[in-house]
C-alpha cells in the first residue's frame, strides 16, 4: 500500500513539476496583455485629445473654408461650376475638396454647390422682380431653364415664379 501511495505521490510531483514549467509562461502572458492594454488605452486617450484639437481647428478653418467656397462659386463662370473647377481654384485635389466640404458641412460638394446656386437664385428673384426666369437660370449656372425650375422646386417646394410672387407680396 505504501509503495502504491509513494508511486502516486511521485506521479503527482512529476505532474506538478511539468505544470511549474508551463505556469510561468501563462502567468507572464496576462501581464504582457495588461501592458498592451495599458498602451492601447493610452493611445486611445492620446488619439481622443488630438481629435478634439483637430475638430476645434477644423471648425474654425471650416468657416473660413466655406467662405472660400461661396466666394469661388459666386465668382466662377457658373456654367462650369463643379468639383474639379472649384478644386483648381482653391489649389487642391478634387478628392481633398470633397473630403473637406463633407467635413465642414456634412454635404456632398454637388449638394453644396446646388444649395449655393439656389440661394443666389432666391436673392435674384426677390431683388430683381422684372428679371426673366431664364436669365436668372443662366446667371445661376443652369443651361436649361427647365432644369433650373426643377431644381428650384426641389429646394423650395414651389416654382421660381410662385416664390417670387409669394415673397414679393409679403415684403
Amino acid at each position: 500500500y505504501r509503495r502504491k501511495v509513494k508511486k502516486q505521490i511521485n506521479s503527482f510531483v512529476a505532474e506538478i513539476d511539468e505544470l511549474k514549467q508551463v505556469i510561468p509562461a501563462s502567468i507572464t502572458q496576462p501581464a504582457v496583455q495588461q501592458s498592451n492594454l495599458r498602451q492601447s488605452t493610452n493611445l486611445q486617450q492620446t488619439h481622443r485629445r488630438q481629435t478634439k484639437k483637430r475638430r476645434k481647428a477644423t471648425s474654425q478653418d471650416g468657416d473660413k473654408f466655406i467662405k472660400q467656397i461661396i466666394s469661388a462659386v459666386n465668382s466662377t463662370n457658373n456654367m462650369n461650376c463643379n468639383v474639379e473647377t472649384l478644386a483648381a481654384q482653391l489649389s487642391m485635389s478634387s478628392q481633398t475638396l470633397r473630403r473637406r466640404i463633407f467635413e465642414a458641412t456634412g454635404e456632398s460638394p454637388k449638394v453644396l454647390i446646388t444649395r449655393l446656386k439656389m440661394q443666389r437664385a432666391s436673392d435674384l428673384l426677390l431683388n430683381n422682380p422684372h428679371m426673366p426666369i431664364t436669365q436668372i437660370a443662366t446667371q445661376c449656372g443652369f443651361t436649361e431653364a427647365s432644369s433650373f425650375i426643377r431644381s428650384f422646386q426641389n429646394t423650395f417646394g414651389m416654382s421660381p415664379t410662385q416664390y417670387r410672387n409669394t415673397n414679393n407680396n409679403t415684403i
